[in-house]
């Protein structure tokens, strides 16, 4: 009997785990630098369109940027794993929506700095204007946002493509 109720919790714990996963199919129609609201930060925006449902979707990545003699460096190092995406190439990419909190290995990130969530909880925030230094390197490339929901990118690979 016990063993059917721990069976029947981890299953169900499982589903609700798995319920918070999101799977696209995405493919990579154009790729544009934007502003943001802190000059320490830029925003690549990687527009897409779902191959599901042909919905096109802005995936937003926001990169630190570091002032050198000769300009801005941006510290591009992609999605994830090192995926760059190119246009015309369909990904498939799982996400998980999370809230500013669950990111314990980049204390400095713009999501911090410039965005109020709904709640401790929610992964739904909206921006706010605050500069600070553009001294903030690490490993950005598991976080995206899409329509103001902050997603924690779990898997992507590349379908096909060139």
């Amino acid at each position: 009997m016990i063993r059917v109720i721990l069976l029947t919790f981890l299953f169900l714990l499982g589903s609700s785990v798995m319920a918070q996963e999101e799977y696209l199919t995405l493919k990579c129609v154009d790729i544009f630098y934007t502003k943001t609201h802190n000059l320490g930060f830029v925003n690549k925006v990687i527009c897409c369109r779902n191959e599901m449902n042909g919905d096109t979707l802005m995936v937003n990545q926001k990169i630190p940027i570091t002032t050198v003699y000769d300009g801005v460096r941006i510290y591009d190092k992609g999605l994830l794993n090192g995926i760059f995406p190119r246009k015309n190439n369909v990904y498939i990419i799982v996400i998980q929506p999370i809230n500013v909190s669950v990111i314990t290995d980049l204390p400095y990130n713009y999501y911090a700095i410039n965005c109020i969530f709904e709640n401790d909880k929610s992964p739904r925030f909206y921006e706010i204007t605050k500069n600070t230094n553009d001294k903030y390197l690490g490993s950005y490339q598991r976080y995206i946002d899409i329509d103001n929901k902050l997603y924690l990118i779990a898997h992507i690979s590349k379908l096909y493509g060139d």
